[in-house]
């Protein structure tokens, strides 16, 4: 009897266990998407004020080199900010053009975007790259200095 007493009473704990643990992994799905959509806003916000800057009508490629790497060093999650003319020929870049301006191709994904889209208008894109769980985790925990959840699947 007392064995099955013990037994029953580790069952209850697991299972309380993984409840909590259920919870944390809801609690933290919801923490993360408020993270994003907070930081979408402020690329949202920043893109706004960017368009505004004289350089980027001007097409000027130097002032707009600067701006880009400037903006790139503040923003972790950010890999690169381009400009493109109307042609869709490369203007500026925040990790650096080649001289001919033309030798870095945009992915096919961001083509589709700029050949659709309307002059003046401001789109964010967001590469088609999958990401783990695992990794998105890892990124979260070091992002809110916060330990890796116990549900987080090692890869």
């Amino acid at each position: 009897m007392l064995v099955g007493a013990m037994v029953w009473s580790a069952d209850r704990t697991r299972a309380e266990r993984q409840e909590e643990m259920r919870q944390e992994t809801r609690s933290l799905a919801r923490l993360a998407a408020a993270y994003l959509n907070q930081y979408f806003d402020g690329l949202d916000a920043m893109a706004s004020a960017l368009i505004r800057h004289p350089a980027i009508p001007a097409l000027n490629p130097t002032e707009c080199d600067k701006l880009f790497a400037g903006l790139l060093s503040e923003q972790p999650l950010l890999l690169n900010v381009v400009l493109r003319d109307g042609n869709l020929r490369l203007v500026a870049s925040a990790i650096g053009v080649p001289a001919d301006r033309t030798s870095v191709p945009a992915p096919a994904y961001m083509m589709d975007v700029l050949k659709s889209g309307r002059p003046g208008e401001i789109y964010n894109a967001v590469d088609d790259e999958p990401v783990s769980q695992w990794r998105f985790f890892e990124w979260l925990a070091g992002t809110l200095d916060k330990a890796m959840p116990p549900t987080a699947i090692v890869p």
